[in-house]
């Protein structure tokens, strides 16, 4: 049971609830209901590193279930190695509510957001949305988002490159998405770039030409489980390396 409240009610424009620079880093916010701020409820911000949040409301009432919204729910703004929520239950966040994303990641690198509830009640189930995308990032490499709640936000469940002062999905390589539930979103459950839906693209392989048009990324065809292992076929070229790793994961569908 949350017993202490930060409220942004009388902070003025754009005060956060909590702000961590450089010289606050290796922080835990852990605990707190932050609600009605004009800012973020919690801005993690240049050259800060090593936090953890953890164990909070942040949007919400005390029950987590009514809309306390602050502008964003946490903001990560040039920082690194920071943790959003965790493995287990107790590190668990609930970010609804808010009056813009769950949580925005923006030319940072290296963070995790795991096991949070975003744009749901303290149930999981019930909406109290964020108003828009749950999980924003923008301008930001290398960061994890796994094992989250992400629904009924207004916008996207997660949305890449659509934030910063010139958003490019180019410039956000290498984030990890896996094993989140993503549903009843506003908008699309994942979004690469601004352009809504992302067709498959094609391309010829320069270096044989005479192929026809081969897929940017395999197309799993077919597929049967062995046990904890999946076979399958992709529609590649026969004779086309893939380029890299390929990770595959099952989900089920949210009816």
């Amino acid at each position: 049971m949350l017993k202490i409240q930060l409220d942004g009610i009388n902070a003025g424009s754009q005060a956060s609830g909590l702000l961590i620079n450089q010289g606050g880093s290796g922080s835990v916010v852990k605990g707190l209901l932050i609600s009605r701020f004009d800012g973020a409820g919690i801005l993690m911000g240049p050259d800060s590193t090593q936090n953890r949040v953890e164990g909070n409301f942040i949007g919400t009432d005390f029950d987590g279930a009514f809309v306390a919204g602050n502008a964003d729910g946490v903001d990560i703004g040039r920082s690194t190695f920071n943790t959003v929520g965790g493995n287990s239950p107790a590190a668990r966040n609930l970010i609804s509510g808010n009056n813009g994303f769950g949580v925005a990641i923006l030319a940072s690198t290296n963070n995790l957001v795991a096991g949070n509830l975003i744009g749901t009640k303290k149930d999981g189930t019930t909406a109290l949305a964020n108003s828009f995308s749950g999980v924003g990032i923008g301008d930001a490499s290398n960061n994890t988002v796994s094992s989250n709640t992400i629904a009924f936000n207004g916008g996207d469940g997660v949305g890449i490159g659509l934030i910063g002062e010139a958003p490019n999905p180019n410039a956000a390589n290498g984030n990890l998405l896996a094993g989140n539930s993503i549903f009843s979103n506003g908008d699309l459950g994942i979004d690469l770039g601004q352009n809504g839906v992302t067709p498959q693209r094609l391309r010829r392989c320069r270096h044989r030409p005479q192929h026809p048009a081969e897929q940017a990324r395999p197309l799993l065809s077919q597929d049967h489980q062995e046990g904890h292992h999946h076979k399958g076929q992709t529609k590649q070229h026969p004779q086309q390396e893939l380029p890299g790793a390929v990770l595959l994961q099952r989900f089920g569908q949210r009816g």
